[in-house]
């Protein structure tokens, strides 16, 4: 191809072959780089026309059903935190107010059950004698040292008040809750059922 221009150049030992091509051997391969270049054209024309819109769609689908998925999941994920956080958020609330009052859940139970007996009977109020101030009951609570104010046994207690006016107030309630019980008399037999009763 060629052969029409060549030179062939001498350097001591070694020979060197240039070419030139002719303008007719330029010609053919212009046209046969056009040919080849229509073909790559045709080539990436059909790729785009069909290949690439199907890629794009099924990689468009299967995006969006993920994405989709992620979705419900991160709705889900975040409904849960929402609902944790609320609940958390109540029992939060709850133990500070139970550090204001300076009361466990049994020991609010016994005060309203006292508060509510002296309403009806009319006698003076129930005084908490373990509730020291809300600022007091925190601070016994909430410590320095994270020890607690106390042995376990002996506790500060309010001015005025001893140290078992709780257990007082429990065991004069049972007493009283013994007074008040009506007492009732059966005055007819309980209900036979036939084979029941045979056993």
């Amino acid at each position: 191809m060629y052969r029409s221009g060549e030179e062939i150049i001498k350097d001591g030992d070694w020979e060197f072959t240039s070419a030139y091509p002719s303008a007719e051997d330029l010609k053919k391969l212009s046209l046969k780089v056009r040919d080849e270049k229509v073909k790559v054209q045709r080539l990436a024309a059909i790729v785009v026309t069909t290949k690439l819109p199907l890629a794009l769609f099924h990689h468009s689908i299967s995006y969006f059903t993920s994405t989709l998925i992620d979705l419900f999941l991160a709705m889900f994920a975040l409904g849960l935190a929402i609902g944790v956080t609320i609940a958390v958020g109540i029992l939060a609330i709850y133990q500070l107010l139970a550090i204001g009052k300076n009361q466990t859940g049994i020991e609010s139970w016994i005060v309203a059950k006292a508060d509510h007996w002296r309403s009806d009977t009319g006698a003076k109020p129930f005084v908490y004698p373990y509730d020291l101030g809300r600022t007091n009951n925190v601070l016994q609570v909430l410590t320095w040292s994270g020890r607690a104010v106390g042995d376990g046994i002996h506790w500060p207690l309010r001015d005025g008040c001893g140290e078992y006016d709780l257990t007082v107030r429990v065991n004069f309630s049972d007493v009283t809750s013994v007074e008040m019980l009506d007492i009732l008399v059966i005055i007819r037999p309980p209900l036979v059922y036939p084979g029941v009763n045979d056993l």
